[in-house]
């Protein structure tokens, strides 16, 4: 679905014809800023790699062609030429045969999707918690790596419109994890003492339950019901005002 809706855009590009480089950057400006318009291009082209496999599931070798003319478009596309270069070389049948696909894997492999109300929020929590951090008095190390946690939340949120939540859940399974093996391996660490320790684990738990992630691999987390219990307890709305605003739901 993500892929089609790329698709569809590029193809009404023909009566105004940017430069490709032009194009990514108002279609995605918030990533292209914070990388480059390239790497947002490369990141399409991961994403036709992925519905390839994807549809790969759905056991209809003919659907295959429609997806690989797809990324024949794309490989033989340079981002400083006209944005209807792409869009001409992108057959209309391959584009009614990615949304058929599109509706079979939406029937058989459904997948949840976080509104942008809901990302936008996300985003927000997620920087003011990295400008908190930047302000605060942890230890270095330990400032340097929550930052690379958040961070790398800060990224999947950018990268949702290519990637799904794929990149989402990973970046927040990984930053519960660190925080839960953090505390249970330095439980006398004054750090641990500060407020803004607190703070920080109700709102990356509670982005992650709110958004029914929690479902991480036994090689993520060492404990996994020790973690689970450590992370509902820090999102337990009667020790802290902030997992009221961290429990958010797809649903609502």
């Amino acid at each position: 679905r993500r892929l089609h809706k790329i698709l569809i855009d590029i193809k009404a590009q023909n009566n105004q014809n940017p430069i490709g480089q032009k194009y990514f950057v108002q279609k995605f400006p918030s990533l292209s800023s914070k990388y480059s318009p390239i790497y947002v291009y490369a990141q399409i082209i991961n994403l036709i790699n992925t519905v390839d496999e994807d549809i790969s599931k759905l056991n209809l070798p003919s659907s295959r062609k429609h997806i690989n003319q797809i990324s024949a478009a794309f490989s033989k596309y340079s981002i400083q030429s006209q944005i209807t270069q792409l869009a001409n070389s992108i057959d209309d049948n391959s584009l009614t045969g990615i949304e058929l696909c599109m509706e079979l894997l939406d029937r058989d492999f459904p997948k949840e999707e976080i509104p942008q109300t809901k990302r936008a929020q996300i985003l927000k929590q997620v920087q003011d918690l990295i400008a908190e951090i930047l302000e605060s008095d942890f230890d270095q190390s330990l400032k340097q790596f929550i930052l690379d946690k958040l961070s790398n939340i800060e990224q999947a949120i950018y990268m949702y419109e290519l990637d799904g939540t794929k990149s989402l859940e990973r970046s927040l399974h990984e930053a519960v994890g660190a925080i839960a093996l953090h505390q249970l391996q330095n439980p006398n660490s004054p750090d641990l003492k500060n407020p803004q320790w607190k703070n920080i684990r109700n709102t990356v738990g509670g982005i992650l339950i709110g958004i029914g992630m929690f479902n991480a691999p036994l090689d993520l987390i060492e404990n996994v019901n020790e973690a689970t219990e450590y992370i509902s307890e820090c999102c337990d709305p009667d020790e802290s005002d902030t997992a009221d605003d961290s429990s958010l739901s797809i649903n609502e």
